[in-house]
Parts: structure tokens; sequence; C-alpha cells
């Protein structure tokens, strides 16, 4: 115990403060998801859980989803999309837990939270089958947006079509709707 007190490694644990460090990490159901320290919301749920955000009602969205879709025939292998990726609790739980033989595209708009369901994916060797488009999806076409950024829910962002963002929010504007219409084009993907 004496060692390890005296340890290079403690001590420099020991000098980083709570506000240093932007991101933690938790493993549930042997999945590592990285967070950013300020979001609240999935966080916390999963550690008082067990479980990955919504695992229950993703359990149930595929399974219901391949009985109305595919009877007795479910296919072995497919697309995902995954609109709204947010750290990856959904593409990622599927992947390596429901349906590992498909891809996924996960669309996450959000700079921060498409970095870190990046390194989601990758540090649970989800990569290639699952990549990430950093773009915002609608059904409307829209000139100009913005992004409402929920500081303690990541996973609430929203839109608007007028760029304006809301009270208590932060506001992301920019390229929202990017290289996706050429992503599904080639992945011969078709949205109505």
């Amino acid at each position: 115990r004496e060692e390890l007190l005296n340890s290079s490694e403690y001590r420099l644990s020991n000098s980083i403060t709570f506000q240093e460090m932007p991101y933690f990490s938790l493993d549930v159901t042997g999945i590592t998801y990285f967070y950013n320290k300020e979001d609240i919301a999935i966080p916390n749920e999963m550690l008082m859980s067990g479980k990955s955000w919504g695992e229950t009602d993703i359990q149930n969205f595929v399974k219901i989803s391949d009985q109305q879709h595919y009877g007795e025939a479910v296919p072995q292998e497919g697309l995902f999309l995954d609109i709204g990726g947010n750290i990856g609790t959904t593409s990622i739980y599927c992947k390596l837990k429901l349906k590992p033989s498909f891809r996924f595209i996960a669309f996450e708009p959000v700079s921060e939270t498409a970095k870190l369901l990046s390194a989601n994916i990758a540090v649970n060797g989800a990569y290639p089958d699952i990549i990430v488009e950093r773009v915002a999806l609608s059904n409307q076409k829209q000139e100009q947006a913005g992004m409402r950024i929920n500081h303690e829910n990541w996973g609430n962002c929203s839109l608007t079509a007028d760029g304006s963002r809301g009270t208590g929010y932060s506001h992301y504007a920019g390229q929202l709707f990017g290289r996706t219409p050429d992503r599904l084009q080639r992945d011969q993907i078709h949205l109505d």
C-alpha cells in the first residue's frame, strides 16, 4: 500500500482535478463507453442499472422489427441506420450483442459526441462495421439549421429550422446535411 501511495502514477492521478477531466468511461455488459462528464442522464442510468442505455427497449425494438418485417426469415446480415448515434449505446450494443453480422451507419451531428462515438466504436472493436456520419437527418429539407445542445443530456439535442438555439441550450450551427445523400446513394439506401 505504501509503495502504491508513493508511486508517480498515484501522485499524478491525485494531481488531476475533476474539472480537468472532460471525459469519463464506464463498462456495462462488457461494453466500454467514454462520455462527457457533463452528461448526467445516460451514464447515471447505466451505472445504476448495470445495463447499456435503453438495453431492454433496444432488444424489444429489434425483436418486434424483425417479426414485423421478416417473420420467420430474419436476415443474418444487413444494414442498420442509427439516427442520432450519441455515444453508441444503440449501434455498439446491437453490433456486439444482437446483430453481429450487420453493418451500421451511425448519424451524429454534434462534433464532440461524434468523436466520443468513434472512440467507443474503436475501443469495443466494432470498426469498420460501424461508421459515423457527422450529419443530422430531418424529415424536412432545411436551408439553414441550428442545433440545440443540452449539456446535461447530450442525447437530447435537436435541430432548429431557423438556426436558433432556444433557452438553456448552447448553439451549434454549421453544415449539418453534408455527405449523407451521397453515402446513402452509394449504399443503395432510399429514404422516402
